[in-house]
């Protein structure tokens, strides 16, 4: 399965700006209103928090909460389907859809490219590491160090 935090960082906001009869409307810092609500359908309660990537009903009707509570309670089905839901819509979209901590919307493909990286660079520092004995030592053995890429430098990288 995708990785959750990936998951969680598909931008509500996003997400309702596609919702068809429904007017987003920025109404404070960060703050957006839906209209009509998706759950009940009622006017001027349903906000979402971008700096959060939160929803919440001033009407209490739904309970609020992440991406992945807005499409279970907007949609009306489970956590496992609300998750592939996420995850193909993730897929499947060529344009940005995803926040960052900082509230700036990354490239799908500038992420892969990152992880791509970040994947060599790791590589690379693998190869020099020195001390497995310790894992060795614990019952791991030498394929399961390389596969997890388990090792550290006592001098540093």
């Amino acid at each position: 399965m995708e990785n959750l935090e990936a998951i969680r960082e598909v931008s509500i906001l996003k997400m309702t700006e596609r919702m068809e009869n429904t007017k987003v409307k920025k109404v404070g810092e960060g703050k957006w209103r839906l209209n009509p609500c998706p759950v009940c359908g009622g006017e001027d309660h349903f906000t979402v928090f971008e700096d959060t990537n939160t929803y919440h009903s001033f009407s209490d009707c739904c309970k609020g909460g992440s991406v992945i509570d807005f499409v279970m309670e907007t949609e009306s089905i489970t956590y496992k389907d609300a998750v592939k839901k996420l995850k193909d819509y993730m897929k499947s979209s060529d344009e940005s859809i995803l926040i960052n901590p900082n509230n700036k919307i990354i490239k799908k493909n500038n992420l892969e490219e990152k992880t791509v990286i970040y994947n060599e660079i790791v590589k690379e520092l693998h190869k020099n590491v020195k001390n497995t004995d310790y894992f060795i030592k614990r019952g791991l053995t030498e394929n399961t160090i390389q596969k997890y890429q388990l090792g550290f430098n006592k001098d540093g990288l």
